[in-house]
């Protein structure tokens, strides 16, 4: 065969391959219509209507997101899994999202002992992660390139509520109600620091409480021979509702501050069954308002999921699937992970309209926010501030 032809035959190849192939390598979960991406959290066992709640709220951002044209052209497509709010759970779960499901990113992680479990396959693999829920500082420590949280640290939440005790006038005398776990240790280990390096005080009366308790007797009796000025409640809703109705029961009459995890007061009122246990209830917030003033995502959320009461949980997966959408837009058309990873890392003030705070990333620091609200119930209603006690509100 003449070198002429072979030229022509091999220039022909080259063409044709050419246009059988992009001009980048996409990376799994991706095509040239779709994003794949996993979501993991609690779908059965004691907290499943939390894990529920949070996928579907982040599933309808990804609806509306893949309306008409889509992210670049690209409609999300989602792998909802069930992690039943265990370690193995969840490392069995994204393991399945990595190497079956062949997810482009996940977004997941409610009970904070999954993604803590499962982070370093997350970081092996390269694939990115966006936390929905799960609060503990550990899980962002030592940063890494491909985890990323849009949520209030365990260690803030602490801080704050020590803080807003704090600034109640007259305030000396602390005490606490805790989980005897890691995670109620990452909910009160630097707020009880600040209760001495900044205000020389330890707590007058500190009692556990454990997962699944029906009753808060002995440790209110004990509090309450304290005579503290105030309360930590460092525990799950369910233990809190239990707490405030035996607290309520005894007379034990002094302001409560509760974790993040406790933010639904409206639901706390309806597991204790009564409104009075919880008036001098206040707790940290990841949200910037009450439900009431998302009636506008409540009716697009209705759409997707009619048989959904809005909660903290759907607005808090909506807040975590936003700072996705907007990382993925950002990244453009010939997106990569890599791509998405350096976009979330140049996000600077994002307001979710959701969350607590508007969110920023450097390459040094994934914990997108770092400021929370308060929130309590006045005349039945929730009631948002800034982290400081205001006189007179009830």
């Amino acid at each position: 065969m003449k070198s002429k032809n072979v030229k022509w035959i091999v220039m022909a190849a080259l063409f044709l391959s050419c246009l059988c192939v992009p001009s980048w390598a996409k990376d799994p979960g991706l095509t040239d219509t779709t994003i794949k991406i996993g979501i993991f959290g609690p779908l059965t066992g004691a907290v499943s209507l939390w894990g529920w709640n949070m996928s579907h709220g982040a599933i309808t951002i990804y609806n509306e997101a893949s309306k008409g044209g889509g992210i670049h052209g690209r409609k999300v497509e989602v792998i909802n899994m069930d992690d039943r709010c265990t370690p193995e759970g969840a490392k069995s779960a994204v393991k399945k999202l990595i190497f079956s499901d062949e997810v482009f990113l996940i977004n997941g992680g409610l009970c904070s002992a999954g993604p803590l479990a499962a982070r370093d396959e997350i970081i092996e693999s390269k694939v990115p992660m966006v936390l929905t829920g799960a609060t503990m500082d550990r899980i962002m420590e030592p940063v890494n390139r491909y985890v990323f949280s849009p949520v209030l640290p365990a260690s803030v939440d602490g801080v704050m509520m020590v803080e807003f005790l704090m600034s109640k006038p007259g305030t000396k005398r602390l005490a606490m109600v805790v989980h005897p776990d890691e995670w109620g240790k990452s909910k009160t280990e630097k707020g009880l620091a600040l209760l001495k390096e900044k205000y020389g005080l330890d707590l007058v009366a500190s009692e556990t409480m454990d997962r699944g308790a029906t009753d808060a007797t002995a440790q209110i009796l004990r509090i309450k021979e304290a005579k503290p000025d105030g309360l930590l409640l460092a525990v799950y809703p369910a233990e809190a509702a239990i707490f405030c109705r035996d607290a309520y029961k005894y007379d034990l009459k002094v302001p409560f501050v509760a974790t993040n995890a406790v933010l639904d007061l409206l639901d706390l009122r309806d597991r204790v069954g009564s409104l009075k246990p919880v008036e001098n209830v206040y707790s940290v917030s990841y949200l910037y308002d009450s439900l009431s003033k998302f009636d506008d995502l409540a009716k697009i959320h209705a759409t997707y999921f009619p048989k959904d009461k809005l909660s903290s949980f759907i607005l808090q997966g909506m807040g975590s699937a936003r700072v996705i959408v907007e990382g993925l837009k950002r990244a453009g058309k010939n997106l990569t992970r890599e791509k998405f990873v350096d976009a979330l890392e140049t996000l600077k003030d994002f307001d979710t309209k959701i969350l607590s705070s508007r969110i920023t990333y450097t390459k040094n620091d994934h914990k997108g926010t770092k400021v929370g609200r308060m929130v309590t119930l006045v005349n039945g209603q929730e009631y948002y501030m800034d982290a400081k006690w205001q006189e007179g509100l009830k």
